[in-house]
């Protein structure tokens, strides 16, 4: 009798192996596909709180309505990205109003939203900040 493996048995290991390394492969696609978008929303996170920074720090270069008019449609910004690939985004502020038990509050409720690669639900990041200078 001779030793060694039949052809279903070698066809069944090859077929294991093959699904093994397709998946393998698969889950390298998915972890890549999350770092790119996990590095831009952390570029948005950025452009955002810089913003929001210099709103709270009243370090802007008009009052806050001209500030926030500038953004009311959306403007290109730039920020690098890990491999210091300059990407572009779209910026948009918009002012909201406070709910707050208080009459007469000077509370501001701003959103500011950033978009990259076209929009969509999986492109885009949406901040909100409440400012204690009033838009009239």
């Amino acid at each position: 009798m001779k030793k060694g493996f039949t052809l279903i048995e070698i066809l069944v290991t090859g077929v294991i192996l093959s699904l093994g390394l397709v998946s393998l492969l698969y889950s390298y696609v998915v972890c890549h596909d999350q770092i790119i978008t996990n590095t831009h929303r952390y570029n948005a996170t950025m452009i955002i709180n810089g913003h929001f920074e210099a709103i709270q720090n009243q370090e802007l270069p008009a009052n806050l309505l001209d500030y926030i008019a500038v953004y009311s449609t959306p403007q290109r910004v730039s920020s690098f990205s890990n491999s210091q690939i300059v990407q572009d985004y779209d910026l948009t502020i918009q002012p909201g109003v406070v709910v707050y038990p208080a009459v007469g509050s000077d509370l501001t409720l701003i959103t500011a939203t950033v978009t990259w690669n076209g929009g969509g639900p999986k492109n885009t990041l949406a901040m909100t900040m409440v400012s204690n200078e009033p838009v009239e």
